[in-house]
């Protein structure tokens, strides 16, 4: 016989979880996750639910206030293959990656050429074992304690990127514009770099060409990423699609501005308003937003006014709000 308190139990764990704010810091997690973090940064966590909230808010005041609620697939972190190309399949399969283009431009560009090699050769015990650790669906460390991020969250970010990129390649006179803050090993920026290289890919996808800007605050880390790209994707710092600097993610590069495109690799603790006034009219920011070593929140903010050059206001930016994830800090210094 069931006890007379199960139907309640039943109720309690079967019941959505909340969302809830942590001052005007980011988000927290809900109270079950906590129990369950990650041992790898930038991981990404996902509600239980796979339903859209939309809310439109005319008086918002921070990032917690998101218009919209967007959860991405729970199949995350399960997209484990024996090369890239099935680990690209993989992630197709779990409906992570959506278009053409992120399948061809992930295809293209090999994760193995962007991992620790040289570390992973020690604790494997030959070559092979250590070629498919690369196409593990998981972050993996890297110099001056940061992270290459998990393949799953790489497409992500290239697929919340893209359809800015393509209205606004095929709406505007310039090359389009792209910054890649805490290039890491560089995968990602080369990724960029293959969209913005004039659809040398697909000529029926990506017809357009751009530039691609990518900065680390770490000297080492920019010349890794340079050494990285010059194993398999070194046409594009020679033709000019790529290029590298040291820099501070917080104040991104004015100079070049504005961007189509601006994409963090490292949590701010809270939205870097200095990033988003460097995006264009129709720009899209992607950053994780919350506190070092909980769960951030992953932002698409989207500038789609333009009501002042140099001071940030709210209504002039659309926020969506994509789950949680776990990103090492963005650094000041």
């Amino acid at each position: 016989m069931m006890p007379p308190f199960f139907p309640i139990l039943c109720i309690m764990f079967l019941t959505p979880p909340q969302r809830t704010c942590v001052e005007s810091l980011g988000f927290a997690p809900p109270s079950h996750r906590r129990q369950r973090r990650r041992r790898h940064d930038d991981s990404t966590s996902t509600p239980d639910s796979t339903s859209t909230v939309a809310r439109r808010l005319s008086n918002r005041k921070s990032a917690d206030e998101a218009d919209e609620i967007k959860y991405p697939t729970p199949k995350a972190w399960q997209c484990h293959g024996q090369s890239q190309e099935d680990m690209v399949l993989r992630l197709q399969e779990a409906g992570i990656i959506k278009s053409r283009a992120v399948l061809d431009i992930m295809s293209r560009v090999d994760r193995k050429h962007y991992v620790p090699m040289e570390r992973d050769l020690k604790q494997a015990r030959d070559k092979a074992n250590t070629t498919i650790m690369a196409y593990l669906d998981r972050p993996l460390r890297i110099d001056n304690n940061q992270t290459i991020s998990a393949p799953h969250a790489h497409a992500m970010a290239l697929e919340l990127i893209l359809p800015s990129l393509e209205h606004n390649g095929a709406s505007n006179s310039r090359p389009i514009k792209i910054l890649d803050v805490g290039c890491g090993s560089g995968y990602l920026t080369a990724c960029f770099g293959r969209l913005c290289d004039g659809g040398t890919i697909s000529k029926s996808i990506l017809p357009f060409r751009g530039k691609v800007f990518g900065i680390d605050i770490h000297p080492k880390l920019v010349q890794l990423t340079t050494s990285n790209l010059e194993r398999q994707d070194g046409d594009l710092l020679k033709n000019g699609t790529i290029t590298l600097q040291c820099g501070n993610g917080w104040v991104g590069l004015p100079k070049e501005a504005p961007f189509d495109a601006i994409h963090v690799g490292a949590a701010a603790s809270q939205l870097p308003t200095e990033l988003a006034l460097q995006l264009g009219l129709g720009g899209v920011l992607v950053v994780p937003v919350g506190q070092s070593g909980g769960v951030q929140a992953l932002l698409k903010v989207q500038r789609v006014n333009t009501t002042s050059a140099s001071k940030f206001v709210w209504n002039d930016y659309h926020v969506e709000r994509w789950g949680g994830v776990r990103y090492v800090p963005l650094i000041h210094s």
